[in-house]
């Protein structure tokens, strides 16, 4: 933090931090933003508007889906810590 004629500049001590959103968001948008990158394997879990869970993947042996919500686990981990 530098300081010059009594004027502190606090954007040196900014840091960033990748946000993790504090509202939900539509499932559409998840769904829509998805699409858009083209996805090769996918992998969709919630629940409809009555809550009934839903799943269902693109994979279809078990250990790729297991390994992709695992690596979902890790990546949820490390953004809330």
């Amino acid at each position: 933090m530098s300081m010059k004629r009594g004027i502190v500049n606090m954007s040196e001590n900014v840091v960033k931090l990748a946000a993790v959103p504090s509202l939900d968001t539509p499932a559409t948008s998840i769904l829509d933003e998805a699409k858009e990158h083209g996805l090769r394997d996918a992998v969709v879990i919630g629940f409809d508007s009555d809550g009934v869970f839903y799943f269902a993947s693109s994979a279809a042996d078990a250990g790729s889906v297991l390994y992709f919500l695992e690596m979902a686990k890790k990546q949820l981990l490390e953004a809330a810590s």
